[in-house]
Parts: structure tokens; sequence; C-alpha cells
């Protein structure tokens, strides 16, 4: 885990919440959005592209725009930790999240987000980030149950694309996170 959280020693400094789980803040508010990214082979492309995603996710809102209003809490946690990570999570008021976003498969090129507990004015907000940014996302509603049980954002593998789970991180462009970080970074700084 020391070496991952390194990637990000030079922008933020990660606390840690439980085992294996650590967390950081950016910007202030009462409010929350939580980015969240589990930890597990370091070697796979999948992962390590997601953990790009992040890192520029995180450069963005540090040195271009903070997004106003609401505070963004980022966990990393390994994957076979993932009690400890709810654990650390719920011990938030959960009254005080505005959405939770899973970052895992976010920067393999997935075209496809799930959407969980959202309503109308959110969806809304969703399809007005991809629009705006241009990107071939769709959406689809998950309807079995996920936790948190909380209004989420999901990157969904690509079932088209099953190769990319056999990959490891040499084969990492970063144009595999761009339409994930433009994306994002819209819906939280222009949207909410």
């Amino acid at each position: 885990m020391k070496d991952v959280l390194e990637v990000f020693e030079k922008y933020v400094k990660f606390i840690q919440a439980d085992k294996e789980v650590f967390y950081t803040d950016i910007g202030y508010g009462e409010k929350f959005v939580t980015i969240s990214l589990s930890v597990f082979d370091q070697e796979s492309l999948i992962f390590y592209s997601s953990l790009q995603a992040l890192k520029e996710i995180i450069k963005r809102f540090l040195n271009i725009k903070t997004p106003k209003g609401f505070r963004t809490r980022v966990f990393i946690y390994r994957r076979e930790k993932f009690e400890n990570f709810i654990n650390a999570y719920q011990s938030i008021n959960l009254q005080n999240i505005i959405y939770n976003i899973n970052l895992d498969y976010a920067g393999t090129g997935s075209n496809t987000i799930g959407i969980y507990k959202m309503e109308e004015e959110d969806i809304k907000k969703v399809i007005k980030s991809i629009e705006i940014t241009d990107t071939s996302i769709s959406l689809i509603n998950i309807k079995e149950p996920l936790t948190p049980n909380l209004k989420s954002l999901v990157f969904l593998k690509d079932e088209n694309n099953l190769l990319i789970e056999k990959l490891d991180k040499n084969y990492y462009d970063s144009y595999l996170i761009n339409k994930s970080v433009v994306f994002l970074t819209n819906f939280l700084n222009k949207v909410i």
C-alpha cells in the first residue's frame, strides 16, 4: 500500500482511517462527495489506469479548480479490507454525503457508468455533464443493492473488452483515463 500512497505524496497526504484504509480531504464544507479506489493487483492495467485517473483528478482539483461548496474525501483501501473501508466510511455522517463515486475500472476506457439510488434530478446532472464534455458514456441504472447504500456513480467493466483484464500496466496509455477524468472533473466542478 505504501507504494500506492507514494504516487500522491507531492499532492496530498493520506491519513490512516483503519487497517489498510486511508483518506484525504480536498476543499472545505460540511457536505461531502466521496471518491473511492480499491487496491488489488498493482501490476494490472485496470488498477494502474484507475490509479492514474485518481491522480489526475486530484492534480486538477489542486492546480486548476477545487470544487466549491463541498469537500471531496478520497479513500484508498485494500480490496480484501472492504469491511474496514465500510467501517471508516460509515464514521462520516452519511446525511452529509452528496454522492459516492467508485473509481474502480475508471481508467480502462470504460464507456459505461452505473448509477445507483439517483433521482431524476441527479440523473439530469450526470447527463448534462456527459453532454458538456462530449464524452461517449452510457448510463445503466443499478438495481442490486450496493454498499455503501448511497447515491453512487460506479464505473463498470467493459464486457466487450475482456482482454484488458489480462494486460499489465506496461500497456498503460494516458488516453485510457481521458474520458473518465474529463467527465468527473466537469461533474464535480460545474454541475453539482
